[in-house]
């Protein structure tokens, strides 16, 4: 189960985590914004200059936290219901490949010196819109 924690539910997390997203439109006292992420928002356009992120922390990792979970009781009942498998190497490769550099683009995009990073949202929302997308 250890090798296919690595090689099929640590790729398929970081892959779900960066293509699945949820745009929440919302209103609050001072601005309107697109906050992003899904299931919970964790990050919007920074307001301060254009380029930048607003990111929330705590969100954020429930959400990283949320989605390996996910594929790891998708694997499990796999692994349960249908007996143990390994995972094929032409899959494993490109599929390590594609969530490497995926891993490498958020990172890179998170690293901009201009974006700011908070614990938590400390303004409250009033959504009026929701969307799901995929490769947003």
């Amino acid at each position: 189960m250890k090798q296919l924690v690595w090689s099929l539910v640590l790729p398929l997390a970081i892959i779900s985590f960066a293509f699945v997203t949820k745009l929440w439109y919302v209103e609050t006292p001072n601005f309107n914004a697109v906050l992003k992420g899904f299931p919970f928002p964790y990050y919007h356009n920074g307001l301060h200059t254009s380029l930048s992120l607003q990111i929330f922390v705590l969100e954020l990792i429930l959400n990283v936290f949320i989605h390996f979970s996910f594929w790891f009781i998708v694997v499990l009942n796999i692994v349960k219901f249908c007996g143990p498998f390994q995972v094929p190497r032409f899959v494993k490769i490109p599929l390590l490949i594609f969530s490497g550099l995926t891993l490498a683009i958020l990172l890179l995009s998170a690293g901009n010196p201009d974006n700011r990073f908070s614990l938590k949202r400390n303004y409250d929302i009033h959504v009026t819109k929701r969307e799901y997308r995929f490769f947003s």
